[in-house]
């Protein structure tokens, strides 16, 4: 169960897009909900207008906290915006260094069972660091990750809470790819979301391919071996879940769920992924790279442990 979700922004309305589900998802948790702000030191701070008398004696430093007392004001603008909606529970910090490094060791000293972050909708991920940020995190901190997909210019209306009321949860047949089950039907249960398992069953089965293994449990899998499969994997969930299994055959499993998405109804696609390093892509070439680049929906990631 999720017991604090961690949201990282960049002082942008385009980063707030993630806080009406990220908020959603704590109220109902009865979760903390962190907003990160990371101080870039390596990043010139955009300079005010100054008189020439103003200016004189402003020192680099001085301008360093003008910058950071201007980024603590915006998250305290935020946790203020968030609070006036509806109760939360909520905390803000401030890290300093280099991006990934200092959220990676954010997460990692307990902070952040579900992190929530703003990327764009198709097409590259646009944002350099908030796509850097994501690739980190999926690989690196062991934890659950929920991209929102969102519109340059457009403002975050923060009451507006994103109805979710069914998940497509995507299984190849691996142990691997099993693991996004948790964190998907923990989200389920709380949103009061509907759960699909769905697989796709590939022409040509090869080892080693999108997820780890191509999406089937293997070589001359058919779509009756692979409803079978995710039927007990169905059974096996648990009380508290509404669930129901797909399976379909296709050549390429990331239009496949895409499709299946939007025919099916789904406001949100789960799967794992192992998060090689080169997000600006997740995986490169992978099917979880595809699905987030061509859906607008949230997509849950989770890089999985092999020693699981």
């Amino acid at each position: 169960m999720y017991r604090s979700i961690l949201v990282p922004l960049d002082g942008s309305s385009f980063g707030e897009h993630a806080l009406p589900l990220a908020a959603g998802i704590a109220r109902r948790a009865g979760a903390k909900l962190s907003l990160v702000h990371v101080h870039r030191r390596d990043v010139e701070p955009e300079l005010p207008t100054f008189t020439p008398y103003q200016f004189e004696g402003l020192t680099a430093r001085g301008l360093e906290r003008r910058t950071s007392d201007e980024e603590g004001a915006y998250l305290a603008d935020v946790s203020r915006r968030l609070a006036e909606r509806a109760p939360l529970a909520l905390s803000t910090a401030m890290l300093g260094g280099g991006l990934t490094t200092a959220l990676e060791r954010f997460v990692r000293e307990g902070d952040g069972d579900l992190l929530v972050m703003t990327t764009h909708g198709r097409g590259p991920l646009g944002r350099l660091w908030l796509g850097s940020v994501a690739d980190t995190l999926v690989r690196r901190a062991g934890k659950p990750v929920l991209l929102i997909h969102a519109v340059e210019g457009e403002t975050a209306a923060l009451e507006a809470e994103p109805l979710i009321d069914r998940m497509l949860v995507t299984l190849d047949g691996s142990s691997l790819a099993e693991q996004v089950l948790l964190p998907a039907a923990d989200l389920a249960r709380l949103l009061g979301a509907r759960v699909e398992l769905f697989s796709v069953v590939t022409p040509a089965m090869v080892a080693g391919g999108a997820f780890g293994l191509q999406p089937g449990a293997g070589p001359g899998e058919t779509i009756e071996g692979a409803q079978a499969y995710l039927r007990r994997v169905a059974a096996a969930l648990g009380p508290g879940l509404n669930v129901e299994t797909h399976a379909t055959a296709a050549a390429e499993p990331a239009a496949a769920i895409c499709a299946a998405a939007g025919i099916r109804g789904a406001g949100l696609i789960a799967l794992a992924t192992h998060g090689r390093s080169g997000l600006n892509r997740l995986v490169a070439g992978s099917v979880a790279e595809r699905v987030v680049h061509n859906t607008f929906l949230p997509v849950l990631l989770l890089r999985p442990e092999p020693s699981h």
